[in-house]
């Protein structure tokens, strides 16, 4: 979705490291890429809002190399959809045959579900990369081996996110950023997860690899010691609103960045949102060029030395080499995983740490805590 796709973790280490992988509930993650569309219609957005005991994983695909989803069920009986876990946003929201889409989406029919219950409430929604709208509804929701009651949105209106939501090979968004930052105060769904089951922490964590090949990972109630090197870092977030710490100090090369800036911490965007003025810097000293799709990219041949760039988070800097922040698509184009944003009144000079930074760095969201960890990703 655009910029606005492109626009996680934490518990304090001892806790996180008592046996937290031996009930493990993962979610499989499959990667949608939408550079290709991006080249042919424009840029990407940030799917983030503008401002607006037990374990289990998902598996998460990956189609074309950068945009991550995985599978829920919603209804009775229970009807599967793939969706994007983003934890810039905060509501649910499914597809239905208002959109004209089910050709191509899986689409949610509340008469088909014996669990529906109407709840009326009109829902609007606006991404970095176009709006959705359509009402709200309440249903059963399975996640993992987790089943709950959750209000979301049957959209009939996705004409706002263009044709790169129609290429797309997910149906929807899942919203797991704080309550606070929901539509209509609707409980996003991993809070109505975690309450239903007392079991169950609300932690999660991503692990998101590097090779398009190899399948990536959301785990719900805690974190995988196989996904990371080293020790977790554990931060405090600075707002219960996005996943948000401070990048203490940023440079690249010997060239400084910035001072101490907020950092948001999203799935759903692909790539690392930079201000413009560390953007620019970062654009000269790898000397990256602007296409027409509104991405930059560098000669392949370079990627070996280019400077490092390192973003001090939690007392701890997070060294990215040239490999961990070039995209090399379809081993033609070397893309730089980052985009500029201009300064605004809402996010001010935040920087957006997306899938690319997820790859890189191996992050547990905790709400129970309020705290981000990280760790490099293996």
């Amino acid at each position: 979705m655009r910029v606005f796709l492109l626009l996680l973790l934490i518990l304090v280490s001892g806790l996180l490291s008592s046996g937290v992988a031996e009930a493990l509930h993962r979610v499989p993650l499959r990667r949608h890429s939408n550079l290709a569309e991006a080249f042919h219609y424009g840029n990407l957005q940030p799917l983030s809002r503008t401002f607006r005991g037990d374990h289990d994983d998902v598996v998460i695909n990956d189609f074309l190399g950068m945009q991550f989803y995985g599978p829920i069920r919603l209804g009775t009986p229970p009807r599967e959809f793939q969706v994007i876990f983003d934890t810039g946003s905060s509501n649910l929201w499914v597809p239905t045959q208002e959109t004209h889409l089910c050709v191509v989406k899986r689409c949610y029919n509340p008469k088909e579900s014996s669990s529906t219950t109407p709840d009326g409430r009109e829902f609007h929604i606006k991404y970095g990369s176009g709006s959705v709208k359509g009402v709200l509804v309440e249903d059963k929701i399975q996640f993992a081996s987790f089943t709950a009651n959750q209000t979301f949105a049957e959209v009939s209106d996705v004409s706002g996110l263009g044709k790169m939501y129609v290429f797309a090979r997910w149906d929807g968004i899942m919203g797991m950023a704080w309550p606070v930052l929901a539509v209509d105060n609707v409980k996003p769904p991993i809070f109505s997860l975690t309450e239903e089951d007392k079991n169950l922490a609300n932690q999660f964590a991503f692990y998101l690899p590097k090779k398009s090949s190899e399948k990536g990972q959301l785990l719900l109630g805690g974190y995988d010691n196989d996904h990371f090197t080293g020790k977790l870092v554990t931060v405090p977030l600075t707002t219960k609103i996005y996943w948000t710490v401070n990048i203490t100090s940023s440079s690249i090369g010997s060239a400084v960045l910035s001072d101490t800036v907020t950092a948001i911490v999203d799935s759903g965007t692909s790539l690392i949102v930079v201000p413009r003025k560390s953007f620019d810097k970062i654009v000269v000293s790898t000397g990256a060029k602007k296409n027409n799709g509104g991405l930059y990219t560098v000669d392949c041949e370079k990627v070996s030395v280019l400077p490092n760039i390192e973003l001090e988070i939690g007392g701890t800097k997070w060294v990215f080499q040239g490999k961990d922040y070039i995209i090399n698509f379809l081993s033609m184009t070397c893309i730089l995983g980052m985009i500029p944003i201009d300064a605004n009144l809402i996010t001010g000079e935040s920087w957006i740490l997306g899938d690319v930074f997820l790859m890189h760095v191996y992050t547990v969201f905790d709400a129970d805590n309020a705290t981000l960890s990280f760790a490099y990703a293996k």
